[in-house]
């Protein structure tokens, strides 16, 4: 069977698991993320499963700022639950203005963040809000960004000595916030991502605006925010601290995509002039279980963008050069073709498509995953990437999907299928008679429609892979990611030597358009 590294790849019916800054392996059943190397950063997830209906969740404390009665945070269960049956909602219904419940997680506690919560706002006349704190220091201190169904809007605001005040835009000075539909008693995701004095803002998977501030500038707590009649649901709080991670969550950490007129042709060459223009970006792929757990080996990624496309080019050591791939091979005493053990080289990257994208496939999240899938033997002689989407659902989905244990327990269903229309991985029976000591069992094909969308070509010199990739912007296929050159977008790749010998994947990396 053929390993699915990042999770990401392949038709091969196995779970694996890849963790932040860790890979997968081949196994024959889903393994627990126990037997990968802990994460380089603190990190936390909260679904509320394991807490009491009806009751404040374990591990949070209840706070106010303002005016008005007692605030109300219980655990409820609820049908449409993003993460499982339950959520924590704020039940309070006090009308007052400037009142601001929050319920904050008693021992996260970080300076620089990445913090996300799935919301729902449920009713309210004088608001329907949900927000994020952040840098907590007490109820009188802190930030916060919150997002209003009536008003239509996302702002980022400081609560200092008590006093809530707005803190702009980047580059629009003390604007309040940015315009943004955020449909009411639907789920919605808030995400922020705090490093120094930068704070950025994301809404249902899209970047809209910076703040740079300097109010508050220690570590702090994080946790859920509303305000006054607004009765609010959350679900999904995850926390990740970006402190301890050296490069991983910085500058260095992200790839950058750097504009140019013309893009590269690709030849598995990095001689282009639009090459020379790109900010190589070095990351450590590490292989998570046995055998040689732990090995690690080095990728650098170039990225530039057209108008109307995008280019991805990887290079890494190799010393192998496999592009052979389970061929026929003649077994003469039986006088039959049998399955060689020849395994090809591949490369995969993957980027978020919808809800939210974490590496682990055992996280237990609903999401969908748009894949580019490279292969040496199998993909390569055609100029072409197999185009595809992982689809990860926490119900069993009408679609064909494997059942595997998540994370927390619970099943998740997860299904890796090729775009829509004609394949470029053809595959034909082994022959009836003698044909030569060795046959293809894989001839390239020619794809067509959706799958023949991500063009690549890869060249192998001197114990290095150079791999060439490029797509549309926007292919106007649903089953693709569309890039906004406004946005960040996360991502993560996979390296394979011989298709399970060695891989090793990346943990995740966000895509930066520069101008």
């Amino acid at each position: 069977m053929e390993l699915a590294q990042l999770s990401m790849l392949l038709a091969a019916p196995i779970a694996t698991v890849m963790l932040m800054g860790a890979s997968c392996s081949r196994s024959a059943e889903p393994t627990s993320a126990a037997a990968a190397p802990p994460a380089a950063q603190q990190a936390a997830v909260f679904d509320f499963e394991k807490d009491q209906v009806g009751q404040k969740p374990a591990g949070f404390t209840e706070a106010l700022t303002g005016g008005g009665g007692a605030v109300e945070w219980r655990v409820q269960e609820v049908a449409d639950a993003p993460s499982g049956t339950k959520v924590v909602a704020q039940l309070s219904d006090d009308r007052t203005n400037a009142r601001y419940p929050q319920l904050v997680h008693d021992a996260f506690k970080a300076k620089d963040v990445d913090l996300s919560v799935r919301f729902k706002t449920i009713s309210g006349e004088v608001d329907a809000s949900g927000g994020l704190v952040f840098r907590y220091k007490d109820e009188d201190n802190f930030y916060v960004v919150r997002a209003n169904a009536l008003e239509g809007n996302v702002v980022a605001y400081k609560t200092e000595n008590g006093r809530r005040s707005n803190i702009g835009v980047k580059g629009q000075g003390n604007a309040y916030g940015v315009k943004a539909d955020v449909p009411h008693q639907q789920w919605n995701t808030l995400r922020v991502i705090m490093k120094g004095n930068l704070i950025e803002i994301f809404l249902n998977d899209r970047k809209l605006f910076d703040v740079e501030n300097d109010t508050f500038t220690e570590a702090g707590k994080v946790g859920l925010w509303t305000k006054a009649d607004a009765v609010t649901q959350f679900d999904d709080l995850r926390a990740t601290s970006l402190e301890d991670v050296g490069q991983s969550a910085n500058a260095a950490d992200r790839l950058i995509c750097t504009s140019v007129v013309t893009g590269p042709t690709l030849d598995g060459s990095l001689e282009d002039s639009a090459w020379k223009a790109a900010t190589p970006l070095t990351v450590t792929v590490t292989r998570a279980l046995p055998p040689n757990q732990g090995t690690t080996a080095k990728v650098t990624l170039r990225c530039v963008r057209t108008d109307d496309a995008l280019f991805i080019a990887a290079t890494w050591d190799d010393p192998t050069h496999n592009v052979s791939h389970k061929p026929w091979v003649w077994n003469e005493s039986a006088t039959a073709y049998e399955e060689g053990q020849d395994r090809e080289d591949m490369f995969a990257v993957a980027f978020e498509h919808t809800g939210p994208f974490d590496p682990d496939m055992l996280a237990g999240v609903e999401s969908v995953w748009d894949v580019w899938h490279w292969k040496a033997s199998r993909t390569n002689p055609r100029g072409y990437a197999m185009d595809k989407t992982h689809r990860y659902t926490l119900a069993q989905p009408s679609f064909n999907a494997k059942r595997h244990t998540a994370r927390n327990g619970k099943p998740v269903w997860i299904a890796r299928p090729e775009d829509e229309g004609d394949t470029v991985e053809k595959k034909q029976a082994a022959p009836g008679e003698f044909k030569g000591e060795q046959v293809p069992q894989y001839l390239p094909g020619t794809p067509t429609g959706s799958a023949a969308d991500v063009r690549a070509k890869g060249a192998w010199s001197n114990g290095k892979w150079t791999l060439e990739l490029s797509r549309k912007l926007s292919t106007g296929h649903p089953d693709d990611t569309v890039f906004d050159v406004r946005r960040t977008y996360d991502m993560a790749v996979g390296v394979f030597d011989e298709t399970g010998a060695m891989d090793k994947g990346s943990g995740l990396i966000q895509l930066v358009f520069s101008e």
